[in-house]
């Protein structure tokens, strides 16, 4: 007995390294990379997704940093992982795509998790987060990543809902995707015009009508809630 409870003691030990050390990598990784050490953060998410391949932010941040790197394929592969993990990823920019304006967009979204991060002020990341994503649209006026960067920032983290719709909007002219529609009557939503909102929300489970994929399923679950709360509002 005694021996059977210094295993399972042994067991638990080891057990909470394995996890305090996890963290700490993916800590250490992410670190790295907001000071524009890729390589180096690499070499610390490759250990975590080795550890506990179900670790969706270590494939994402691995993702961002082999594009930071110039190693698109390797950027498709982890981001792939990453929406298989969970679909609600999909959202995100074309990782890996190299379009010409991805520098920029990495850059913008890069400034943001510094802010989010302490790094740097909120008034000088936000600054220059709007700037990388400025000049990735006049690189491409039809880069719908740059839009959704600045509708996330001036919506999520400046409260500017209004500024959040109008980029929203420039985005779903040029590709009317479901979660640009759902980010749009969230924005809409929080502005109280809830009528907006379902209108939008209605166009996410028009768009994913018939698709059984895992983002669309997601996406229709999301939308239905959001249409049920807000019909107690009208």
């Amino acid at each position: 007995m005694r021996l059977i409870f210094a295993s399972l003691v042994s067991l638990l030990i080891i057990s909470g390294c394995h996890t305090s050390y996890e963290s700490w990598a993916l800590s250490h990784g992410v670190s790295q990379w907001r000071h524009g050490n890729y390589k180096e953060a690499i070499r610390y998410l490759e250990d975590v997704v080795k550890q506990r391949p179900q670790n969706v932010d270590a494939h994402l941040r691995l993702a961002i940093a082999y594009e930071d790197v110039g190693d698109y394929e390797k950027a498709k592969e982890y981001y792939s992982k990453a929406v298989g993990l969970d679909s609600r990823y999909a959202l995100f920019y074309d990782v890996g795509s190299n379009k010409i304006e991805s520098a920029d967009i990495r850059r913008g979204w890069r400034e943001i998790d510094r802010s989010q991060s302490g790094m740097v002020s909120e008034k000088i990341g936000y600054d220059q987060a709007i700037t990388s994503f400025n000049l990735a649209l006049k690189k491409n006026p039809q880069s719908t990543e740059a839009y959704i960067g600045l509708a996330t920032l001036w919506g999520n983290y400046k409260k500017d809902y209004d500024k959040a719709i109008e980029y929203l909007s420039k985005a779903i002219e040029i590709e009317p995707k479901a979660g640009y529609f759902f980010a749009r009557g969230e924005a809409w939503r929080k502005k109280k015009d809830f009528q907006r909102a379902v209108e939008d929300y209605n166009k996410v489970l028009e768009l994913t009508s018939g698709d059984e994929t895992p983002y669309a399923v997601h996406a229709r679950k999301i939308a239905l809630e959001a249409i049920s709360d807000l019909q107690k509002k009208l």
